[in-house]
Order: C-alpha cells, then sequence, then structure tokens
C-alpha cells in the first residue's frame, strides 16, 4: 500500500508540473505575431515543453510568417521554424525516453508488490498513470473519434480552456444517460438525455465553460433557437444553436470566425484563451446510436476522395451541370473548403460546355487571399455582397454544410442553388447506388413505370419486449439459427406464428444460389415443405394462370422471403391483396429477391427481366428524384399494432413484418394509381429537377 500512495503523489506531482510549464510557454505566444525575428529566436531557445504546445507554438510562426511585411522577413521568419521544428523532434524523444524509463520503474516496483492483490492495484496505476499523461495533451483530444472518450479528455482539459458545445438540428434520440453524465461532468447542470432527461428531440442547446467556470447553458423548451453573444478576455464570441424547423444551424464564432463543423448533433469547438487558438472543433451525432464523428478536415478529405472516385468513373460536377441545363454558374466557398475548390474549378475551366464566370467567399466577408490563382484566370474574385445574380444563374455552394443565411442570400436573388453535399449524395446513388441502371432502363422502356420504396427502420425508442431483447442480446440470423440446431430459441419474434423447430430450421435454411448461363443470379431450384424455389425465383403463392400486366420486386432478402413460408412472403402477400381486391386487372406479381447478392447484382435483374407495356416495376434502390417512391421508413415506428416484427436490427423481419409491408404497399399502390392502365410514363428531363418535391408534397398529403 505505501507504493501505491508513492505513485499517485508521483503521478498527481508529474501533471501539475506538465499543466504549469504549458501554461507558463502558452504566455509568451499570446501577441506572437508582433514579435520580430531576433524576438522569435530567442523565444526558440527557451522552448522545452510537451508536443500540444510546441505544435500550437510552430502553427502560429506559420502565420506570423504569412503576414511578414517582406520577403526578407518571411524568409527570416520560416528559417527560424525551421530550426524550432528540429527542437520539437529532439523535446519529443526526450519526453518518449522519460515516459518509457518511468513506466520501466513502476513495473519493477510492481514486480517487487508483496501480494498479487497489491501488483494487481499497481498496474491499475500504471495505467492509470499512462492515461492521465495521453489526456494531459490536446494532441489525444484532436484524435479521439469516441464521444465516451472524448468526454472523458475533455473533463482533463476543462480547467484549462474554453469549451463550447452548440447542438444543431436535435439532441438526439441516442444521447443516452451516461453522455449526458460525461457532459455533467464538465461542469454543466442540464440532463440532456433523451432516455430521462428531455423529452422532446428537437430542443436546442448552448453550453460554454471558460477554465472550469460556467459562462453559459442555454436550453430551448421545445425547439425554438438559442443564441448567446459576449465578449470577455478581449475576444468575442457568438455561438448560435437552431432545430430543424427553425434553419438547422450550428455556429461558433470565436472573433469573427465560425469554427463549428456545423452537422446535426452536438457541435464542440475547444478554445485556449492564452494562445488564442481553437484546439479542436468536432461533431457527434448523437441522433444515431454509432454517434458519427465528424471534422471539418476529415469532411474535406472525404470530399476529395469521393469527387476523384467519380471522376474515374466518367462523372464530374461540370457533367451534372449539363444534365441538369444549368448554364451560368457561381462558384461560393469558403477558406477551409479552397483545396475541394481549386480541383472544382479546374474542372469547369476544362469543359467548354458551361460558362463559370464569378467565384465568391464570406469568411469573413472579404476576398479571400489567393496564393495561386493560376488556374481561376477566367474567373472574378468578388465578395458576396457584390455578386449580382438574375433568375438565370445558379449558384454552386462547396461547403458541406452551409449556414441556412448563406443559401437564403442567393435563394433571395431568385438564382438557383445548389449544394456540393446534395450533389455528391446525388452523384453516389447515380454511380453506385444503381439509379444509372434505373435512368437507362427507363429510356430503354419508356412504357414501364419504374417505383421507387424504402424499407421501415429498426423502432428508435418505445421498443416492444422483443425488440429490447433482440439489442440487448445482439441477435442475428447465425446466433438464431445457431441456437435452433441446438433445440433452443433464443428469440420470441416467432411466438406468435407458432413454428416448429424443424419447421424454422427450414425457413432459416439459405437456398443455394448460382450464375446461369446469361451471368444473372438466381436460386437453384428446390421443393419443400413450406419454400420452395423454381425457375430461379422464390415461389408466389396465389399467381392467376392469365395476366394481363406484371408487377416484378426487386429487392435483398426480406423480398425473397427468408424466415417465411411460401404463402407469408411479401410478394405472396401482395398477389393475394390484387386477386382479392382488383382482379380484374389481371395482375401478377413475380419475386426477384436475392440473398446474400451484391449491388451489381441487383442493377443486373432489370436486364433479365422481360416487361411488356405498362408493367410496373418496384426496386429498392432510392431514387425520388426521378421516380415516383414509396417511403415506408417509419412503418414499424413504435406504437403499431402488427406485434413483434424484427428477426434482428439489420432489416430482417417475419411473416407479421412481411404482411405490414405488403399491405402498406398494395394501400399506396391503390391510393396514387400506381397500376392504372395505360399510365403514361414519367417525363425524365422534368423529374430531373422537380420531381423531388413533388414527390415530398405527395408523401406529406397521404
Amino acid at each position: 500500500m505505501f507504493l501505491k500512495e508513492v505513485l499517485k503523489k508521483l503521478r498527481n506531482k508529474l501533471l501539475v508540473k506538465v499543466l504549469e510549464k504549458q501554461d507558463e510557454l502558452s504566455i509568451k505566444t499570446e501577441d506572437l505575431t508582433k514579435l520580430t525575428s531576433v524576438q522569435l529566436s530567442e523565444l526558440r531557445q527557451s522552448v522545452k515543453t510537451s508536443a500540444d504546445i510546441q505544435t500550437e507554438l510552430w502553427a502560429s510562426l506559420e502565420r506570423a510568417s504569412t503576414k511578414a511585411a517582406s520577403k526578407q522577413e518571411a524568409v527570416e521568419l520560416k528559417t527560424v521554424i525551421n530550426a524550432l521544428q528540429a527542437d520539437v523532434e529532439k523535446t519529443l524523444s526526450a519526453v518518449a525516453r522519460v515516459q518509457m524509463e518511468l513506466q520501466a520503474s513502476l513495473e519493477k516496483a510492481t514486480a517487487s508488490a508483496v501480494s498479487k492483490q497489491e501488483a494487481t492495484e499497481l498496474k491499475a496505476e500504471i495505467k492509470m498513470l499512462r492515461a492521465d499523461v495521453e489526456q494531459s495533451t490536446p494532441v489525444s483530444l484532436k484524435a479521439e473519434k469516441g464521444l465516451r472518450n472524448y468526454l472523458r479528455l475533455l473533463k482533463s482539459l476543462c480547467r484549462r480552456y474554453v469549451i463550447i458545445i452548440a447542438v444543431r438540428d436535435t439532441t438526439g434520440a441516442f444521447l443516452t444517460d451516461d453522455i449526458a453524465t460525461g457532459i455533467k461532468a464538465l461542469g454543466f447542470t442540464v440532463d440532456l438525455s433523451f432516455e430521462k432527461g428531455l423529452k422532446w428531440q428537437h430542443h436546442t442547446y448552448i453550453g460554454i465553460i471558460d477554465r472550469g467556470e460556467v459562462i453559459c447553458e442555454t436550453l430551448s423548451k421545445q425547439k425554438e433557437p438559442s443564441y448567446y453573444t459576449a465578449t470577455w478576455d478581449r475576444v468575442s464570441y457568438e455561438v448560435v444553436s437552431k432545430s430543424y424547423s427553425e434553419g438547422s444551424t450550428a455556429v461558433i464564432k470565436i472573433d469573427g470566425v465560425d469554427y463549428a463543423t456545423n452537422r446535426r448533433g452536438l457541435n464542440i469547438a475547444v478554445f485556449d484563451p492564452i494562445a488564442k487558438l481553437v484546439i479542436d472543433s468536432v461533431c457527434f451525432d448523437t441522433h444515431v446510436a454509432a454517434f458519427v464523428c465528424s471534422r471539418i478536415e476529415e469532411i474535406v478529405d472525404n470530399l476529395q476522395e469521393r469527387m476523384t472516385a467519380f471522376a474515374l468513373c466518367g462523372y464530374t460536377v461540370p457533367q451534372y451541370c449539363i444534365d441538369n441545363k444549368f448554364t451560368n454558374i457561381v462558384v461560393y466557398s469558403e477558406e477551409a473548403y479552397w483545396n475541394i475548390t481549386g480541383n472544382i474549378c479546374l474542372s469547369f475551366s476544362l469543359n467548354r460546355k458551361i460558362n463559370v464566370w464569378a467565384y465568391c467567399a464570406v469568411r469573413p466577408f472579404q476576398r479571400t487571399p489567393l496564393d495561386d490563382n493560376r488556374v481561376f484566370q477566367s474567373l472574378n474574385f468578388v465578395n458576396i455582397d457584390e455578386v449580382q445574380l438574375t433568375s438565370d444563374d445558379t449558384v454552386l455552394v462547396i461547403h458541406p454544410s452551409p449556414h441556412r443565411e448563406v443559401l437564403i442570400r442567393f435563394e433571395d436573388s431568385g438564382s438557383r442553388v445548389i449544394t456540393l453535399d446534395k450533389i455528391v449524395v446525388w452523384m453516389h446513388n447515380y454511380i453506385f447506388r444503381g439509379v444509372r441502371s434505373l435512368i437507362n432502363y427507363s429510356k430503354k422502356c419508356p412504357d414501364v413505370r419504374i417505383i421507387c420504396y424504402r424499407f421501415p427502420s429498426f423502432p428508435m425508442k418505445d421498443w416492444s419486449a422483443g425488440e429490447r431483447e433482440i439489442k440487448e442480446k445482439e441477435l442475428s440470423y447465425g446466433k438464431i439459427r445457431s441456437a435452433l440446431k441446438n433445440g433452443q430459441l433464443i428469440t420470441r419474434s416467432f411466438d406468435d406464428l407458432h413454428y416448429t423447430n424443424e419447421e424454422l430450421l427450414e425457413l432459416f435454411d439459405i437456398c443455394d444460389r448460382t450464375y446461369n448461363l446469361d451471368g444473372e443470379y438466381v436460386f437453384k431450384d428446390k421443393q419443400g415443405r413450406l419454400a420452395n424455389y423454381a425457375n430461379g425465383r422464390r415461389v408466389t403463392i396465389g399467381q392467376p394462370d392469365r395476366h394481363k400486366r406484371s408487377i416484378f420486386i426487386i429487392g435483398p432478402c426480406n423480398i425473397a422471403g427468408l424466415f417465411a413460408p411460401d404463402d407469408k412472403t411479401i410478394c405472396s402477400y401482395l398477389q393475394r391483396r390484387f386477386n382479392e381486391d382488383v382482379a380484374e386487372l389481371g395482375i401478377i406479381v413475380e419475386n426477384c429477391g436475392i440473398y446474400l447478392g451484391n449491388l451489381n447484382d441487383k442493377h443486373k435483374k432489370l436486364s433479365y427481366i422481360f416487361t411488356k407495356p405498362n408493367d410496373i416495376i418496384l426496386t429498392d434502390i432510392w431514387a425520388p428524384e426521378y421516380f415516383p417512391s414509396i417511403d415506408l421508413k417509419d412503418l414499424f415506428q413504435r406504437p403499431h399494432n402488427y406485434g413483434e416484427v424484427w428477426i434482428d436490427p439489420s432489416h430482417h423481419y417475419n411473416a407479421n413484418g412481411y404482411r405490414a409491408f405488403a399491405e402498406a404497399l398494395f394501400k399506396s399502390l391503390q391510393e396514387h394509381n400506381f397500376y392504372e392502365d395505360k399510365l403514361p410514363p414519367p417525363p425524365l428531363d422534368q423529374y430531373l429537377l422537380l420531381q423531388h418535391h413533388r414527390c415530398s408534397a405527395s408523401r406529406k398529403t397521404a
């Protein structure tokens, strides 16, 4: 126990010294841009601190060099920077060596412990010490992608920095008790837990802590925006939180510069008030269970990777504009996205079919200084307030999460506004999700109606006993099937369906698949008591001997009818409704579902479907911008009276779910007259721009 107390004192003493040294040297960076090159050289000699402060100092010197009054002064400053970097590397090596020696000493102390219990305690102390050393540096903070660990790191740093939290859109249905407790541990008082605290998803929230002191904490009563504006320690702060219906925005402005990632969920900025530097800016999406982490740098890298992939597939942003008949383009961007803006502007300059006449920026509302504008010589560089737009112009907003105020500024001019994030989603769906194959098929067979549908999602709240069991036990197809082989049923998803163990094993047995001579992904013929396959497809019960038109349903294992007998698949339920309600139409339902096929296999199904005029294709390739759509995403959100419908959270349903899904499909087809005889085909040129809004309006009306 004596060794344990020594280790505690050693750890505390070490952390105090590290933090004191960091604070001491941070003060020297306060007015760095005002120092001369001689003073910077003197400052370099005194730099002996940990990695984060050295990195901050180096960044400050780079900024100072860019602001140099002459080229000679800039060269001198860059020389100082290079020398400082060498010192940084030496210091880092020394710190690493000291930490290794400390760990070795502690391990020797552990080896000499008088008992196993004391050895265990000492190992725990070593682990805590290493964690504390890591947490004392913002380098680990900026690399952290897990929300829980991020909050723990913030707790260890909250007495040193200004921490600002602003919610965009919603506090989140997955903001659980432990996350809310981690936020309160920083010093805040409001309970943001959706389970016990907040009863309304779209609250807005602002929380600000300055070195352990709560400066501001506001939570809206319902969904009205929250604002905070103030100046202290010669730094101005402006923070905005807006819910989905009120603009869906998060703003964290420090000295006029907005550092918010501006994504859904918790937007967090960590600011060093001494060095006047933003240490980290991050957003965690608390409306999804994965707590997706986003940072500006990562967003830009991801966008660049996607744009490169699109270009390799033969599709670019200029081609998107040409296809949509956009002629006069104005590019709007901000300094953080200048690299990707340059690549897109270059692609425009290489395409003679489209005109780009201006570039504007708003951070701040001034011209962005350009180091190299060789690829932009044909553009006019203007401020956002100087752009004179007409209804013939299209503004391309190169920003992953543009502020609503910027969009309104352009929309009020009467011009069309397109955003890069929407284009990226569209291009991804067009190229990789099969939209291109649907469009090509529709052009080839214009008299065949294509309708998109979307599967229901697992409930976000108010789980039934079976759904809670699925989540807690992490049930999956493999776990349930393995238990069935041992004579055990570990799920209540089949309690009201009354299958025997033998019958369930047959329903969980995936039919063999193969590729026929034409390259189509098909099932091998199979006969069973409950599940049968013929001519490469799952058997649909109730098909009439004679029919006038066909409905082909393309989709994954749910369409193929995994976990259900022939008469309880989606296609069989749908066929039964057609036979009962609209038998005079002579409709036959064909099951084109597949198991475990890739996306390309699903796309190929279009090539092997033999259609005739006025046939219908139902597909789960989601393209509401082009084709009529049936959105059943919220069908299984509680409360409902379908009973237990889920096998696992991966969109697998039982017979109850198939029946409910088929009923919803039939109702939507009937209400919208999708199978009326001689229904005119959709005009693709109009759908390109307008159909998404029409579909959205029709869904709201329904």
